[in-house]
């Protein structure tokens, strides 16, 4: 939705993505502003693998894994959530691996 939402002139986003990725996402909406969709199209096939994969279910805690995962850090859930479950973190990893070169902090 994220590019779609920019194509139609959107100029803000609240996004979990924004929390492991926000070189990429801040790259992102500035391609769209300046109307250069063929990036704003290569920088969401970074972006599609991981927020996907989050989309899927358990968002909050697959931000924050893949926040974690990529170098940011952003903690725990809060309650009453918890972490995500040990054995869904190497799918979250996985979809990462691309942006994870790009976001290296």
């Amino acid at each position: 939705l994220v590019p779609y939402a920019l194509y139609a002139g959107c100029n803000g986003l609240i996004w979990g993505g924004a929390n492991f990725a926000p070189r990429t996402c801040v790259a992102l909406v500035e391609a769209a502003a300046e109307h250069k969709w063929d990036e704003v199209r290569a920088l969401w096939k970074i972006l599609e693998p991981s927020m996907g994969l989050i989309w899927e279910g358990d968002y909050v805690q697959s931000v924050y894994a893949a926040a974690d995962l990529v170098g940011y850090g952003a903690g725990v859930p809060r309650k009453p959530l918890r972490g995500l479950a040990p054995e869904k973190l190497p799918a979250v990893r996985r979809a990462l691996e691309t942006l994870m070169e790009r976001e290296a902090i």
